[in-house]
């Protein structure tokens, strides 16, 4: 991953791949949290996952109806904050975590729809690193309804 001076450390090199909540599994590395509220249904488990904050969308942002304006006022945010703020996050998350994949989460199933193809689109942008989505869902990894009848 780029480093703050926007240079690779060869001593450690960490991979970054998105995944909703329901998709993600531990083996596919460290989890981290970019929604504001945690999944209900792994509670226990999301409440040990680190956060970062600087790539998580703002309640206000979340608001905006026009997916223009979201991904434009999205866009602004990880600009206003900049490839080595959050590389640095990132990174003395992978560090703090042991981690050489990070498996950045939120709640959205539609990766199209989502700030995590945002977020991947404007790291290739600026750095030319990929962060992929990992889309697959474990079978046995089932979401229960939010309102049960």
């Amino acid at each position: 991953m780029a480093t703050a001076n926007g240079r690779r450390d060869e001593a450690r090199v960490t991979q970054l791949f998105c995944a909703s909540y329901r998709a993600y599994r531990p083996d596919w590395g460290q989890a981290v949290v970019t929604s504001l509220g945690l999944p209900r249904w792994r509670l226990a488990e999301a409440e040990q996952w680190p956060r970062a904050w600087v790539i998580t969308p703002t309640a206000e942002l979340l608001g905006e109806p026009d997916p223009a304006k979201y991904a434009a006022g999205y866009r602004a945010r990880l600009e206003r904050f900049g490839v080595p703020k959050i590389a640095r996050t990132l990174e003395r998350i992978a560090t703090d975590f042991e981690a050489d994949r990070l498996v950045l989460l939120c709640h959205e199933s539609d990766w199209s729809r989502c700030h995590r193809k945002l977020i991947a689109e404007f790291w290739l942008s600026v750095t030319g690193e990929m962060i992929t989505e990992l889309a697959e869902a474990a079978p046995d990894d089932v979401q229960p309804p939010l309102f049960p009848q």
